[in-house]
């Protein structure tokens, strides 16, 4: 906003030579009141004019804060409620279609264990269910950090990286996306209200994130049969607090085979899930 401003004066040459001029003012009655450009209010009116404009100005920057207030308020809120509820987040939150019962089924598991490998075939919503858990615990949790990689970027971006756009457009807790294409590297997500955030990255690229700490940090790990042991290695250098390995055991090594393999003994072994 800008205060009034006066249209310009053309200037005027006397005719009067300087001593006739003095001669006039030495004549002159009283001074008359001052005669003001069209374009300008007087001294008064200029004041009123400036206190309304700033309570008006007041008033268009209080109210967004306001609202940012609220919205923030609101996001903690419900990052409280659905911090152990990552079933109710998904509907609730995301407002997605609720998840099928194995997919419950794994919520919990990830709610109770550090570390959960899923053995998962093609087209049974793996990644639409690693995007939800991805954004619940970024939404859920103050200055978490999430780390997601896959084989390549190309993978990362159009398949995980797809769903987690999708959810995050509808997320009742604002989530900004931040790379505008899935061949971006890394990709990243933040959840401002909470100071969180979301990292995209593909296995070869890993070792880059050697710095990246957070008191809650997951590492979700997509087509996970692809992930080598080095790789493995790194992501565990990353001290999460909770990771997830999900894929279909295509090959018969690396980590992932490891605990797929393992989690078959404990079935067999009567350990309870």
């Amino acid at each position: 906003a800008t205060s009034p401003a006066s249209s310009p004066t053309r200037s005027t040459r006397s005719t009067s030579s300087p001593a006739r001029s003095a001669s006039r003012s030495s004549r002159s009655s009283p001074a008359a009141a001052p005669r003001w450009p069209a374009s300008t209010s007087r001294p008064s009116e200029t004041s009123a004019r400036s206190s309304t404009l700033a309570a008006s100005m007041r008033a268009r920057l209080t109210l967004p804060l306001a609202t940012r207030t609220r919205a923030t308020t609101s996001a903690r809120d419900l990052a409280r409620r659905h911090r152990g509820d990552p079933i109710a987040f998904n509907t609730e939150v995301l407002g997605r279609s609720p998840y099928w019962s194995r997919q419950r089924d794994l919520c919990a598991l990830v709610h109770d264990h550090a570390e959960v490998a899923v053995v998962s075939g093609n087209a049974v919503g793996k990644s639409y269910w690693l995007a939800g858990v991805v954004l619940w615990w970024a939404c859920t949790r103050p200055g978490a950090l999430v780390v997601t990689t896959a084989p390549s970027q190309s993978l990362l971006g159009t398949v995980l990286w797809k769903e987690i756009r999708r959810a995050a457009s509808r997320s009742r807790i604002p989530v900004e996306v931040r790379s505008d294409s899935p061949r971006t590297s890394p990709q990243e997500a933040v959840v401002p209200a909470l100071g969180s955030s979301i990292l995209g990255i593909a296995t070869r690229g890993v070792e880059r994130l050697s710095g990246q700490h957070a008191a809650d940090l997951l590492v979700a790990v997509d087509e996970a049969s692809g992930i080598d042991e080095e790789i493995a290695e790194a992501l565990d250098s990353l001290k999460p607090s909770k990771s997830v390995w999900i894929g279909n055991p295509l090959r018969r090594d690396g980590r992932f085979w490891g605990l797929a393999q393992q989690a078959q003994r404990e079935r067999d072994q009567g350990v309870r899930d």
